[in-house]
């Protein structure tokens, strides 16, 4: 009986945490327009595919970052979940400063 019980709450933990892994996504790109009221950016990825993405005060910034320090321009690396339809980020990580313009 505790074996099966056993075997039971492992199951059920495999599931439960292959479920939120899966829910998990990574991608990078350019920044293409960031909006800090809406807390939303526009995000262009290599293959021309483009991304509205939000964000909320539980996503994590790499390495000291802030959201207003993001700029059109810079490359970064995000990861994101889906939810009601919207990309949220879960994870933010600048790659590399857009340029400055001369």
């Amino acid at each position: 009986m505790k074996r099966n019980l056993c075997l039971l709450v492992a199951a059920v933990f495999l599931l439960t945490s292959a479920a939120l892994f899966a829910d998990d996504h990574k991608k990078e790109g350019k920044i293409v327009s960031i909006d800090q009221d809406l807390r939303t950016m526009v995000i262009a990825g290599e293959k021309g595919d483009q991304w509205t993405v939000f964000w909320t005060y539980t996503t994590k910034l790499e390495n000291g970052l802030t959201f207003p320090e993001l700029k059109a321009g810079d490359k970064i690396e995000f990861e994101y979940m889906d939810k009601d339809g919207k990309m949220w980020l879960t994870n933010v990580e600048r790659e590399k400063k857009a340029e400055k313009e001369k």
